[in-house]
């Protein structure tokens, strides 16, 4: 027996996990990890990397090691295509790899909408390749007198940045957030919404909502108002992009079922609608819940996803019930700078030095092996140890 993975973000990597803990009454089946990169990359702290507050062991733990006595293979590839009549993935090396069962968890990309410029002279903020860009980028800039940012997009993530790379820049930058949107975190509550607001102020990011962007230049944005015909453009020597999620084009060619907006239509088990056989969790999986929504698109969801996803693998093989998936809101944390955050919890709202204590320690307990918390916690003390003693040698 033998189960594949493709994507190993939180979806994948922690469905691989669960499966490798479980029981099983036979010959334990063979488990194979499919990534194109190397390291597992805990997404939410990547913003950590611009302000020097993390390094990238940290976040992005080498998969061998997370893999480490767990007996699932890890093979690095690139795959182009998916087949899920066969539970198989084709690699760009002209590897074939096929399964009994296929998870697909290889997670979303960056749309660029179509707009002219975007994936030219914006920069998307998803993997580490894209944080080292924008580093070398602000160092380039930062030999300047002064830095100008733009980031389109201000959600969650276009919020996090400014707020990291105002503290980084400090009176040295000016940082513009545009969305077509009229607020900050649209889909967010107002215990998120108002401490990210005065973040954002206090660190003079220009708030420049109801802006459609018509293109993008290598000079910086143009745009125009919602409600305007004239075009004008932000000069800008950093443009980052943050405008939600797309599904991969493999998947946009291949057999599964997508609902209307191309994601891939699974069951409330994670199951794909036509090919049972293959579950899809993440990003990329438009997953019905109870009440008749669908799940979001988030790391949380993912991350509860695995566990749904290897108790069904497991219960599949053994021919016992499958669950269907149940998502709880834990909350959501936001990073508002190097010492501030924001969180929401069960409706209630909580901000400032505790809230970004709270975000540290609950990711904390979310890394994917209890020898790498171990290994972040005490590095994260030992940090926190050095700079009280600073401060106090200093007074």
């Amino acid at each position: 027996m033998k189960i594949l993975i493709v994507g190993a973000g939180f979806g994948g990597l922690f469905t691989a996990l669960a499966l490798s803990q479980y029981p099983w009454k036979e010959e334990r089946p063979q488990i194979t990890l499919v990534d194109r990169e190397d390291r597992f990359l805990f997404v939410p702290l990547l913003y950590e990397l611009l302000t020097g507050e993390l390094q990238t062991w940290e976040i992005a733990p080498p998969l061998v090691e997370v893999l480490e006595g767990t007996g699932v293979e890890f093979i690095q590839g690139e795959v182009k295509a998916i087949d899920p009549d066969q539970q198989a993935c084709m690699l760009t090396d002209g590897r074939t790899l096929e399964g009994d069962y296929l998870v697909v968890a290889i997670g979303g990309q960056t749309p660029s909408f179509g707009i002219k410029g975007v994936t030219e002279y914006a920069i998307p903020f998803r993997t580490l390749a894209h944080a080292h860009r924008v580093e070398q980028r602000l160092r380039e800039l930062e030999q300047k007198e002064y830095v100008r940012v733009a980031i389109v997009g201000a959600g969650a993530s276009g919020v996090e940045l400014a707020c990291k790379i105002g503290d980084r820049l400090g009176s040295k930058g000016v940082i513009s957030l545009l969305d077509r949107a009229d607020i900050v975190l649209p889909n967010f509550d107002e215990n998120l919404r108002k401490p990210a607001i005065k973040a954002l102020e206090d660190r003079d990011v220009h708030l420049m909502m109801e802006k459609v962007i018509e293109k993008i230049t290598e000079e910086g944005v143009v745009y125009r108002s919602v409600d305007g015909e004239a075009m004008e453009t932000l000069p800008a020597g950093l443009i980052l992009w943050t405008v939600g999620t797309a599904v991969p084009e493999l998947i946009t060619q291949s057999s599964l079922e997508k609902d209307e907006r191309g994601y891939i239509q699974v069951t409330s088990t994670l199951q794909s609608s036509n090919y049972p056989r293959v579950f899809a969790l993440g990003d990329l999986a438009s997953c019905p819940l109870p009440e008749g929504k669908k799940a979001p698109l988030s790391a949380q969801v993912a991350y509860q996803q695995a566990d749904f996803c290897a108790w069904n693998l497991w219960a599949s093989i053994h021919k016992r019930p499958l669950l269907e998936f149940r998502y709880f809101e834990l909350g959501t944390l936001i990073s508002l700078g190097t010492t501030q955050a924001a969180a929401s919890i069960l409706g209630y709202g909580l901000s400032g030095p505790v809230a970004h204590i709270l975000r540290r320690l609950v990711y904390l307990g979310r890394m994917p092996s209890s020898k790498h918390q171990w290994q972040v916690g005490v590095n994260w003390l030992s940090d926190a140890l050095v700079r009280n003693l600073r401060t106090w040698a200093s007074s």
